[in-house]
């Protein structure tokens, strides 16, 4: 599937890049060869350390990177949900990302006094977000929704 992301020329905005790969992939399991990252981000040869810069983007702007960064090719996830993944260090991973998630929605709902939605997610992510906030006694997680669409509302008390 061809890209239709602008190059990135020396010193551009190579997060604004990854958000744009992103959005490019469609939900599923995506190899990305090193031909294909230097054609999106101009990094020729390809190094160790601009693959590590790049899958630690495409991780920040939402993809699971299932393989070492140096690793041909680069494997990354796009979910639509963000389920757990099989191995025990990827549920590990994506645990500790759906905790980090909940810390900083319930940090922003303290701050603005606004309810917060979290996106839809799987049962497990939803328990894990209602333990993370268990004892906070300045909000209040609820799930609301049917089927695929339950998520979790943060609210502030």
């Amino acid at each position: 599937m061809p890209l239709t992301v602008q190059q990135a020329g020396p010193g551009s905005d190579t997060l604004g890049i990854s958000r744009l790969l992103f959005a490019s992939l469609v939900p599923g399991r995506h190899e990305l060869s090193s031909t294909r990252l230097e054609s999106v981000y101009c990094d020729a040869p390809m190094t160790t350390s601009a693959r590590a810069r790049i899958a630690a983007e495409l991780n920040h702007v939402g993809l699971v990177i299932l393989s070492e960064p140096c690793n041909e090719p680069l494997v990354v996830v796009k979910r639509s949900e963000m389920p757990t993944l099989g191995t025990p260090e990827n549920a590990r991973h994506h645990a500790r990302r759906v905790k980090v998630l909940a810390d900083r929605a319930a940090d922003e709902v303290v701050r603005s006094g606004q309810p917060f939605v979290l996106p839809a997610m799987a049962d497990k992510e939803r328990e894990i977000v209602r333990e993370r906030l268990r004892w906070r006694t300045d909000l209040v997680a609820r799930t609301e929704g049917q089927g695929t669409e339950r998520h979790v509302v943060i609210l502030p008390i």
